[in-house]
């Protein structure tokens, strides 16, 4: 059963593979990109509830991300991680 469809960046392909196998675990249909810049085309080419995305990326940060496709009124849902951000990145 598909939930519903998700975007997975991150560079590191071990940490892409983990979240997708977690979600398509639960059935999820998701998609992975491998930095910020694909992730822009993906979002500007296709509708995304929910987005996975490093906060530390190749090209385009996940802040920047965030900040283009997340805003006030968009139905895409941003889920930060991050194994290398500061407090003040969270805040």
């Amino acid at each position: 059963m598909i939930q519903g469809q998700l975007l997975i960046v991150d560079d590191d392909p071990q940490t892409q593979n983990f979240i997708h196998e977690c979600l398509t675990r639960e059935g999820h249909n998701a998609d992975v990109v491998p930095d910020g810049l694909a992730a822009d085309r993906k979002l500007s080419e296709h509708s995304y509830r929910v987005v996975v995305s490093d906060v530390k990326l190749p090209g385009m940060d996940g802040l920047r991300l965030l900040s283009r496709h997340g805003g006030a009124g968009s139905f895409t849902r941003f889920l930060m991680v991050s194994g290398h951000s500061t407090i003040g990145d969270a805040v």
